[in-house]
């Protein structure tokens, strides 16, 4: 009795909502972003979940993150580097290691010898996600990031 609960309770999370998810993927086809908001426990998340099932079949990589925990710009560019690097491959992994490496702990002398140690902390938040946007936007697979509680996000930071 209660997996069949359990199975209906699941169930009746999507029944209804078809439609809607049809009319977003069809707003999707034509527009390069859509923000999905309502108020607080209506089932915003369920449908996403959903989408990001269906995303492969309509042509797109999808990304779900759930950002409320993030608290700076830093671990928000953290974050989607984090789930970039899970589409990149071994080769562009590499590079980028290499690239970030040589940001964090490379220093040019004037007589162009180069010597190891820190150079800054960590890159910039703005030039780290400009750097992992571009990474998605060379790639022939167009990438929807699906990211939840984003407003809680922007509240933490600001």
């Amino acid at each position: 009795m209660i997996i069949t609960y359990v199975l209906w309770a699941r169930l009746m999370q999507i029944i209804g909502r078809e439609q809607l998810i049809e009319l977003l993927w069809q707003q999707m086809k034509v527009k390069t972003g859509l923000v999905l908001s309502a108020n607080r426990r209506i089932g915003k998340t369920t449908i996403i979940k959903e989408m990001e099932k269906q995303a492969n079949k309509e042509g797109y990589r999808a990304v779900y993150e759930d950002l409320e925990g993030i608290r700076s710009q830093l671990d928000f560019s953290k974050n989607v580097k984090k789930q970039v690097q899970t589409f990149r491959g071994k080769k562009d992994k590499a590079v980028n290691g290499l690239a970030n490496f040589y940001d964090l702990y490379v220093r040019e002398s004037a007589l162009g010898q180069f010597k190891f140690g820190a150079k800054k902390t960590e890159p910039e938040w703005k030039e780290r996600l400009n750097s992992e946007m571009d990474f998605v936007a060379e790639h022939a697979t167009p990438t929807i990031f699906f990211w939840d509680e984003f407003p809680i996000m922007l509240s933490n930071i600001i």
